[in-house]
């Protein structure tokens, strides 16, 4: 039964992936800290597993539909993968408390703005 779920939330998470560009963050995470008690800490990096996998089916059908705005991607991956490399190296220095609190302000920020800014 907990393969279904996994699935569904796959399914939803990647849905949102597609369409806006979200899912590990919003919905995989909160899935794995909620429904199976996973730490901040493995949840992050399994939704990163899962982002770098279902990113792929989401670029080649953006790229299909020329969604893509490859000069602006390719630069912000330059910068991106610094930054992962200091991330990685962070997350094995905050507890977790403290990694979900940091999750929980970041989302109601984001979300407090995009609410504001229609």
């Amino acid at each position: 039964m907990v393969n279904v779920y996994l699935i569904l939330i796959g399914l939803v998470a990647g849905v949102l992936c597609g369409m806006l560009g979200i899912g590990g963050g919003t919905v995989v995470i909160p899935a794995l800290l909620f429904l199976f008690a996973f730490d901040m800490k493995q949840a992050v990096g399994t939704s990163l597993l899962f982002v770098a996998l279902a990113s792929i089916m989401g670029v080649i059908g953006h790229h299909q539909l020329h969604n893509i705005n490859w000069k602006f991607g390719l630069l912000m991956t330059l910068g991106a993968i610094a930054g992962v490399f200091i991330g990685v190296r962070l997350i094995q220095v905050v507890p977790n408390p403290m990694l979900k609190k940091i999750f929980g302000i970041f989302l109601l920020v984001v979300s407090i703005r995009l609410i504001t800014s229609s």
